[in-house]
């Protein structure tokens, strides 16, 4: 297990600044590294519910399949995991992003904390500030996953009432938008 340092924050709280919807992608981005953020295969371990997927129904939802796999979430991902694979071509290379696809364990760790992929010589090393635009994207797929995930649950009838208010902790109201 990696050592967290105390410190040291991690970059997206850095980057938590100015806005409600920066607080809340942030909020979201750490759920989903820290392992709080509630898929059915954590809920299924508490209570009698399948792990299944209830977007798709079609397998265990887990955070490779919430970020990488869901067909529910596709347009959404699209759309986003596009501006993040953009981000990372102008910083990386082409060749790298490769590596990356093959893999979906590979390439959700990617997205949810890029320094891993560095610091275990998969990526070579980059500047602090190229490492904030990756973020930022990041920060953004993240969060417009986690809106249509929500999104599309509440309006199913699919959301308890614990994730329901769980969600609204990390969603802006006032704000449109991803």
């Amino acid at each position: 297990m990696d050592k967290l340092s105390t410190k040291k924050h991690h970059l997206i709280w850095e980057l938590a600044t100015f806005s409600k919807r920066n607080i809340a992608r942030a909020i979201t981005k750490a759920q989903l590294i820290t392992g709080t953020y509630i898929f059915q295969s954590k809920s299924a371990k508490f209570n009698s519910e399948p792990e299944t997927c209830l977007l798709c129904a079609s397998i265990c939802e887990d955070i490779v399949h919430f970020i990488c796999d869901c067909p529910a979430l596709g347009v959404t991902r699209n759309k986003f995991l596009q501006l993040w694979c953009n981000q990372f071509k102008l910083i990386f290379s082409e060749n790298n992003l490769c590596q990356l696809l093959q893999d979906k364990v590979v390439l959700t760790q990617a997205v949810l904390d890029i320094s891993k992929c560095i610091s275990s010589g998969l990526l070579p090393t980059i500047t602090r500030q190229k490492h904030i635009k990756i973020e930022q994207s990041s920060l953004i797929l993240c969060h417009a996953l986690h809106r249509d995930r929500t999104t599309q649950l509440q309006q199913s009838g699919l959301m308890s009432g614990l994730q329901h208010r769980r969600s609204r902790m990390v969603k802006t109201t006032d704000v449109v938008g991803a």
